[in-house]
């Protein structure tokens, strides 16, 4: 079998004297029986903590509402003085990744057996990626907040 370009750009293939022009394979949408379905129901939504139960940005910085809160926030810069600079560039990196989540999450959508369009699908893997966004995205919203405070040291 020989494979050449024709003048035309369309590739051809060269069969005896016969020639087919060359299609690209059609996409089939073929439903799959994925066995990680059924480890992930079993093995991995066991661990995932109820909303309710997960911690927030606040329940480590110091509350605007309160009474003290800005003596709060002095501790706070006061203890983080002596933090080196390169601790900031990690953390800043770290928060810059954390603020990527969606794409992560729009990736993770695509992939065969998760298939999460709509947002609301209740297959296991849907479920593990809609809590795990959420748990990494309160770290981006913790780092930022954090910086916020810390705003003048940085």
């Amino acid at each position: 079998m020989k494979i050449r370009c024709s003048t035309k750009c369309h590739r051809q293939q060269e069969f005896g004297n016969v020639k087919k022009a060359f299609t690209p394979p059609r996409e089939v949408h073929v439903q799959v029986t994925h066995s990680m379905r059924d480890w992930a129901s079993q093995n991995l939504l066991m661990h995932l903590k109820p909303v309710e139960k997960c911690w927030q940005p606040t329940d480590f910085l110091p509350d605007p509402g309160s009474e003290g809160f800005d003596e709060q926030v002095k501790e706070l810069r006061e203890r983080c003085k002596e933090i080196p600079d390169y601790y900031f560039l990690v953390l800043i990196g770290d928060m810059i990744t954390e603020e990527a989540l969606p794409t992560y999450q729009t990736m993770i959508n695509t992939l065969d057996g998760v298939r999460h369009g709509t947002g609301a699908s209740l297959t296991p893997w849907a479920i593990w990626t809609r809590a795990w966004t959420a748990e990494e995205n309160g770290h981006g919203d913790l780092l930022n907040k954090y910086f916020i405070f810390l705003e003048e040291l940085i």
